[in-house]
């Protein structure tokens, strides 16, 4: 069964998060760096939000294939050996194109996941449940004072059987904070591009922008968490950290094998933030 409704919208959030970041790269004036947490906050606090309550529909819906599951050390391994076989095949692919500027990828694979080996004993205390598989700032509208979920067929390139798989709903929030460093990456270049920022200030543009970039994450991801039911995500918040860092790896692997294959010019975007997420 296929439905489609017409939504009413604005556009997505993608689109909106990039001009957002772009008008607040017009360094015109000083109060055009103020912008983006006033801009953009508010919709970040109500992201997380409706992102946790959408988690709280789904681990609710009784429906086959979808009851929730506790996690297992079993779990958790496969897990780990998934994101082994990511880092392993994104090194190869980096090898493949003569891509040198990220040795701290290139470093033994034990080395570069050595700050997830307590998933191997502990058990963490949460559920796996039915995601929404692909979320991203693209596939949420903006109707003006509130947002949409779209497209809930889970990752196009991935077999339908993987796409029913039941998951942690942390996969879904690293995706939107995986989108909004692509959205404020892109709009930096952008502006660059575009000669809006000068040469000589754009170190500090730069390190502002950023900053904004982060207190973005930080305010979805702390939305999220205080809205989330109890139970489905570890309620130790650096078990939730750790979790959370694995899926934001994994994401940033798989974008940095994409632009590869399909928009080389694009790989460094991806491949900065990889090489931040593995810095110890």
């Amino acid at each position: 069964l296929v439905r489609h409704d017409a939504v009413p919208n604005e556009g997505d959030l993608f689109e909106r998060m990039l001009t957002a970041f772009g008008e607040s790269l017009d360094t015109t004036g000083p109060a055009d760096r103020e912008r983006p947490a006033e801009l953009s906050l508010e919709v970040a606090e109500l992201l997380g939000r409706r992102t946790a309550e959408l988690h709280g529909a789904l681990a609710g819906a009784r429906a086959p294939g979808m009851t929730p599951l506790p996690f297992a050390l079993d779990w958790q391994e496969v897990l780990l050996d998934e994101l082994r076989a990511a880092v392993t095949e994104t090194q190869r692919a980096l090898l493949r194109a003569g891509v040198g500027s990220a040795p701290e990828l290139l470093e033994p694979v034990d080395r570069v996941l050595r700050r997830f080996e307590p998933l191997h004993d502990t058990r963490l205390e949460a559920m796996r449940i039915r995601v929404h598989g692909d979320l991203h700032l693209g596939q949420i509208l903006w109707t003006g004072d509130d947002i949409v979920f779209i497209d809930f067929e889970g990752e196009p390139g991935r077999p339908m059987r993987e796409r029913h798989e039941l998951r942690s709903p942390l996969i879904d929030l690293a995706g939107l904070l995986r989108s909004i460093d692509y959205a404020g990456r892109i709009a930096l270049d952008r502006a660059a591009a575009r000669g809006q920022l000068a040469a000589d200030g754009r170190d500090g543009v730069a390190e502002l922008h950023e900053a904004w970039m982060r207190e973005l994450g930080r305010t979805v991801t702390e939305s999220y968490l205080a809205t989330v039911p109890p139970g489905l995500v570890p309620s130790d918040r650096d078990a939730a950290d750790l979790l959370l860092a694995v899926f934001l790896l994994q994401k940033g692997l798989y974008e940095v094998r994409y632009e590869l294959s399909n928009r080389p010019a694009w790989v460094h975007w991806p491949l900065s933030a990889v090489v931040e997420m593995i810095q110890p």
